[in-house]
């Protein structure tokens, strides 16, 4: 063997070893490097807590830590090596509120670990607890509303419910006001929604949101001339609210909704705003349809 060619094979082997020393680390999900002051505190926490298990501010700080480490992980290994640590933060915080049931705190995290993970159930569960807790306390309330509103599975008579609660401790409240009237309109009640979306716009008269908000609940209502008020109003604070008026045409009739679309070419030409001549041949066809 030539020297060129026992070099050659010496460096295949040095390099052979070396990836052999980076694989164990590669299957984590990481590269090598030396352990980081969040891991330590990890491992001395879980020995603390193994030592003192019924010790619940020791569960409290292992389960703050551990989501430290799971971020961590996150950005340098991805979900697929952060997602166990995750599961052990929730693991302990779990195991704080057993011990300390009135630890919000505790149960704050819990939600939104839970939450990042996806149990959406789970974490309402704990929002209600924390509700129990902290009955006077609107901010509880709009959680859990606002869980129930816009997670999957989430109850929109009791998002209602929690909603009203909350109004009832801060009624000056005006963000609560609109997300009430986005309740009550997916719940149908197109009447109660523009009432609501009416008292935010009271609290806060220049929130352009909240007028157009109430003009789309009177549009739903059948309220035609109240409804072509509030979109004037909201237009005049934030024209580009006039681009959605057409949008709510094409909408409704791509849902073959007639009587929307009826409504959608009134309130259009009671603003002064053309018809695009398309929308108006696709009513015109929904309209010559036999009805079903």
């Amino acid at each position: 063997m030539n020297k060129r060619t026992k070099t050659i094979v010496c460096g295949l082997a040095c390099g052979a070893v070396f990836l052999t020393a980076l694989l164990p680390h590669a299957l984590r999900g990481a590269s090598p490097g030396p352990e980081s002051d969040t891991e330590r505190a990890v491992k001395q926490l879980r020995k603390a807590v193994k030592a003192d298990p019924t010790n619940a501010e020791l569960h409290y700080k292992l389960a703050k830590a551990l989501s430290e480490e799971g971020r961590f992980d996150l950005g340098r290994g991805g979900r697929r090596m952060a997602d166990p640590v995750f599961e052990e933060a929730i693991a302990e915080y779990t195991k704080t509120v057993e011990l300390q049931p009135s630890n919000t705190a505790a149960r704050e995290s819990l939600v939104s670990e839970l939450e990042f993970m996806g149990k959406f159930a789970e974490a309402r569960a704990q929002l209600r607890e924390i509700v129990k807790l902290n009955s006077g306390d609107a901010s509880a309330h709009l959680e859990l509303a606002h869980a129930d509103l816009r997670q999957d599975g989430g109850d929109l008579n009791e998002a209602l419910a929690e909603f009203h609660a909350a109004l009832e401790i801060e009624p000056q409240n005006a963000g609560a006001w609109s997300d009430l009237g986005e309740a009550l309109g997916r719940a149908g009640k197109y009447e109660d929604a523009a009432s609501a979306y009416g008292e935010a716009g009271k609290l806060r008269p220049n929130d352009d949101t909240a007028r157009f908000s109430q003009g789309e609940a009177l549009r739903h209502a059948g309220k035609v001339d109240q409804a072509v008020e509030q979109y004037r109003e909201a237009i005049r604070l934030n024209p580009q609210w006039k681009d959605m008026l057409s949008t709510n045409l094409a909408g409704d009739l791509a849902a073959k909704d007639a009587d929307l679309a009826r409504r959608d070419v009134e309130i259009l030409r009671r603003l002064g705003y053309p018809v695009d001549p398309q929308l108006l041949q696709q009513l015109r066809a929904l309209e010559a349809q036999p009805s079903q």
